[in-house]
This record gives C-alpha cells, sequence and structure tokens, in this order.
C-alpha cells in the first residue's frame, strides 16, 4: 500500500538521508543500461552542494505555500516530493523514487496529483533537465514548454 507522510521540522536527518538516495534519470532506460559515471558524478555533486542547510530545511517546512513528503510502500520510505503552491498553480521542486522502473513514480504522481487538487491548483508545472524524468512527465501528461527561456513542463488539471 502506497501512502505520503508530510515531512515535519524533526525530518532533517531523514531529508538528508532520503536525498542521498536520489538517482538521476539522465537518461532513457534503453540507455541506462550503458555507464556513464561521469555524468552521474557530476550531477550528484552539483546536487549534494544544494542540499539544505538544517536551518533552511526548517525554513521550507515553516513555510505555508511548500508540502514536502516522504513517500511510502507498506512501511519502506521509497520517494520524496515537494509541492509550492502560489497564484492557483502548483510547481513540484523535487520529485523522485529510489528504485526506478517498478511503477513507483506513477503511484507517486498519482497521491501528489490528489493533493494538489485538494488546493484547487489548475496547472501544476516543473523543470526537469534529465531525459529519463523528461519522459517520465510526458507519460504523465505533461507538454513542453519554455518558461522564461528554459524547457520546463505543464500539466492543467481538470475538476468535474
Amino acid at each position: 500500500m502506497y501512502r505520503a507522510i508530510r515531512v515535519t521540522t524533526d525530518d532533517y536527518r531523514d531529508f538528508r538521508k532520503a536525498s542521498s538516495k536520489m538517482v538521476f534519470s539522465i537518461y532513457d532506460k534503453k540507455e541506462v543500461l550503458r555507464a556513464y559515471p561521469m555524468e552521474v558524478a557530476v550531477s550528484r555533486k552539483a546536487f549534494e552542494a544544494s542540499i539544505r542547510t538544517r536551518s533552511k530545511f526548517i525554513e521550507a517546512v515553516l513555510e505555508p505555500e511548500r508540502e514536502m513528503y516522504f513517500f511510502l510502500k507498506d512501511d519502506e520510505q521509497i520517494g520524496f516530493f515537494e509541492l509550492y503552491y502560489h497564484k492557483g498553480k502548483c510547481d513540484i521542486v523535487e520529485f523522485f523514487v529510489f528504485d526506478r522502473y517498478h511503477g513507483h513514480g506513477t503511484e507517486m504522481w498519482n497521491c501528489a496529483v490528489g493533493m494538489i487538487k485538494e488546493h484547487k491548483a489548475t496547472r501544476v508545472e516543473l523543470w526537469s533537465p534529465y531525459r529519463g524524468a523528461q519522459i517520465f512527465w510526458e507519460k504523465m501528461g505533461f507538454e513542453r514548454v519554455t518558461i522564461n527561456g528554459v524547457l520546463c513542463y505543464r500539466k492543467k488539471l481538470r475538476y468535474s
């Protein structure tokens, strides 16, 4: 059974642990079979340099327009996502599962979209520089858009 648990200010250690498990979807599923250690190492180093300090983490958790979640299957943490709401839309700030190609990302998206709809956001946007992730978002019905000269992904939500 899948579920999301909201991150609290006490969860910094678990947040750091989750961040250390992040794997980048630099390539599509077929290309993953080949090794690209340099690209992975460079991406990993850049990401580790950007991980929030404890004080920045607490500030983010306390922002009323921001929500962070650990994603679990049964009681095992299998992913993490962060949503930022503003002006009737939702930005996906972070979205990753530890073990890809098993449907966990799709389940996590289904969970997240329920939360997004609770906030009545009509548009979801994100930036994703990695090809594997781009393929995922396109499968989830997102369209490519350019925002301020940057390739992003957008999906409009409908409410019945």
